[in-house]
């Protein structure tokens, strides 16, 4: 009699590492399909154009280059997603 017991265990954990399996794998799946989708779009005309020496002085850049913006912009914008994700992940409570 155990191990009757023992057999049904061992399947009930099994289904439920399946039932966790598959919709990892569905979500990949549709995370791979949408990576596909968005890398055949081609770029717009107004970005492949252009360059930011272009569209910015040359004094403008060195200038922008001295202050550190180049640094400071990832370091910002890691902030912001760090933010978004957090109150994403928490549903707004946070």
């Amino acid at each position: 009699m155990e191990w009757l017991k023992e057999f049904f265990s061992n399947f009930l954990s099994w289904l439920v590492e399946v039932l966790l399996w598959v919709p990892q794998q569905l979500f990949d799946l549709f995370l791979k399909a949408l990576l596909v989708i968005i890398d055949t779009l081609p770029l717009p005309d107004f970005l492949v154009r252009y360059q930011i020496d272009d569209l910015i002085h040359p004094e403008i850049l060195f200038f922008l280059s001295q202050s550190g913006l180049d640094v400071a912009l990832p370091i910002i914008g890691s902030g912001y997603l760090f933010y978004f994700f957090r109150r994403l992940l928490t549903l707004g409570i946070w």
